[in-house]
């Protein structure tokens, strides 16, 4: 497993404000809030609150900032954030914030996962800056289940949605959510395709894209009257690689392909003495699973015998 960071780049839509030094601006313009470090004067965006109705604010943001060009299973894709608000028209009520966040990969939406913020006491614009962060896995994003051809083919995308709804009868003064410093960090494994290849004697499961550093199993099943040789690195069936049905291997940073054969068990008929007559056995019963199974004779091609005493019939 492994990371890579990516900030926003640019802005799909922006309903948010910029603030400075705590201040609502009337301009819709920000600067994008990539910052490594929270800074309220030049990357925020913000919902400034005079209602005591609810109200929200949702903004869109491409991302950008790193590149890998590999095939990939994605782990999680975490979003962090800093953000601080205040409440100078609390007036001892209960005020209710949230904030949502959301993503998007290749055009598909993810649900919204919502942080509650309850009953805020600072009715300053001097609060401290605190840190929050939303995975999404394929548990709550089924689109995270597929494999991805690099992470700049997933077009990942970020939202980001705030509400505000005050208790308070009247509002006197704005209200301001802060929120800065976002960065989206994905966690993704190396994606690698496993080839397993039959042919007209052995049948095969298919395989696909695996994950790095896990185990697989290239399962064989040789077709009826047919020995399975073996796995074999070629496709001339040369250079053997294991003779297990179910072979193992550990994924370790490389594409593999392996082929299947087995080779045709030549038939025989088989007689036997009873009563100093050679006799040809009409049925031969094999034991499997605790039950006995009829093999036709006319199955067989050559010729064996066994002396009388020599075979086992089931009673």
């Amino acid at each position: 497993m492994a990371t890579i960071t990516l900030r926003p780049v640019a802005d799909i839509s922006i309903r948010h404000k910029k603030y400075e030094n705590g201040e609502s601006s009337s301009a819709s313009a920000y600067t994008l809030i990539d910052d490594v470090v929270s800074d309220e004067a030049a990357t925020t965006i913000g919902q400034a609150h005079h209602s005591t109705s609810l109200t929200s604010l949702t903004s869109s943001f491409k991302l950008g900032g790193a590149s890998y060009n590999h095939k990939i299973f994605i782990n999680s894709i975490t979003i962090y954030y800093d953000y601080w608000c205040n409440n100078p028209a609390k007036n001892g009520k209960m005020t209710s914030i949230g904030i949502t966040k959301a993503i998007t990969v290749n055009g598909v939406k993810s649900s919204g996962l919502r942080a509650s913020i309850s009953d805020v006491n600072t009715e300053s614009d001097s609060g401290s800056w605190k840190m929050l962060n939303t995975v999404f896995t394929s548990n709550n994003f089924p689109e995270l289940s597929k494999v991805f051809d690099s992470i700049d083919a997933m077009n990942l995308q970020i939202e980001i949605a705030t509400e505000w709804k005050c208790g308070a009868s009247t509002v006197t003064q704005d209200q301001h959510l802060y929120i800065s410093q976002v960065y989206v960090v994905v966690d993704y494994t190396d994606a690698y395709e496993f080839t397993a290849i039959g042919n007209e004697t052995t049948d095969v499961v298919f395989m696909g894209m695996v994950r790095d550093g896990s185990t697989v199993y290239f399962e064989a099943m040789p077709k009826i009257n047919h020995r399975f040789l073996g796995w074999f690195s070629d496709s001339a069936c040369t250079q053997q690689v294991s003779t297990d049905l179910s072979y193992a291997v550990v994924v370790n940073g490389a594409d593999k392909t392996l082929y299947a054969n087995s080779k045709r068990i030549e038939a025989i008929n088989v007689y036997y003495k009873k009563n100093g007559t050679w006799d040809l056995v009409q049925n031969l019963y094999i034991k499997e699973n605790g039950q006995y199974i009829s093999i036709s004779s006319q199955e067989f091609g050559n010729q064996l015998y066994f002396s009388e005493r020599s075979y086992l019939m089931p009673q």
